[in-house]
């Protein structure tokens, strides 16, 4: 979730390390481990990138943030001691927010997102890291090894391939649960849509970033739509 944070916002992962600062215009702490501890909230910040990146989706131009009503918050993880799923939803007030976010649909999730449902919050689901995938199919068939890489046709064909085959598993489950409408599924890589806007444009690079920059879209739209 850190990671997805940073990355949305165009800043680089920094350690969770003593010497970390917490700053809601700066980056959230990465690690291998568990590091979100307590509940942060982050801004988008006016920095040169975030401005020529996000000028056309903002509505003020005089706000002090890229975006005046876009908040993101990063939430420890459930399922320890500290943050036990049972009192999880409760305890985070995730009945509070505009959005909850999900990269995986265990029963846990699942019960989440029926909770969500009961207080009216729109879920997103966001399956992330699909950069991998495509890379792990591209091995398989022959087309990405150290001295070959996919054409950017091809790599458009896998692209297609891996959205498609995520949304269609995640719906199936989805199908089960007693919902009046399924919750909108992105699947992106933010690593690769962050490696985009901040180095010369690539289309490949664009095209691994997948759905992205939608789900920026949605995300800012329908949050501004909902505050403003």
């Amino acid at each position: 979730k850190s990671s997805l944070i940073n990355c949305l916002r165009i800043l680089e992962d920094v350690d969770n390390s003593k010497d970390f600062v917490y700053s809601a215009d700066g980056s959230a702490p990465t690690g291998e481990v568990q590091t979100t501890q307590c509940t942060r909230s982050y801004r988008f910040p006016r920095t040169e990138t975030t401005q020529s990146v996000y000028r056309p989706m903002r509505k003020n131009a005089s706000d002090d943030y890229a975006f005046k009503y876009v908040v993101l918050w990063d939430l420890p993880g459930y399922g320890t001691s500290e943050h036990p799923f049972e009192s999880y939803f409760q305890d985070k007030t995730l009945y509070a927010f505009d959005f909850a976010t999900s990269s995986t649909l265990t029963e846990s999730e699942e019960k989440i997102i029926l909770k969500a449902n009961e207080y009216n919050r729109p879920v997103i689901i966001v399956v992330t890291r699909q950069d991998i995938s495509v890379g792990e199919k591209a091995k398989k068939r022959g087309l990405l090894s150290r001295h070959r890489k996919p054409t950017f046709e091809q790599y458009d064909s896998i692209v297609d391939e891996t959205i498609h085959e995520a949304k269609n598993s995640l719906r199936d489950s989805l199908k089960l649960l007693p919902l009046q409408q399924c919750p909108p599924i992105f699947v992106i890589s933010a690593h690769e849509y962050r490696t985009y806007m901040t180095e010369p444009k690539d289309a490949e690079v664009a095209l691994l970033s997948m759905e992205t920059i939608n789900f920026i879209h949605y995300l800012i739209e329908t949050t501004s739509d909902r505050r403003s």
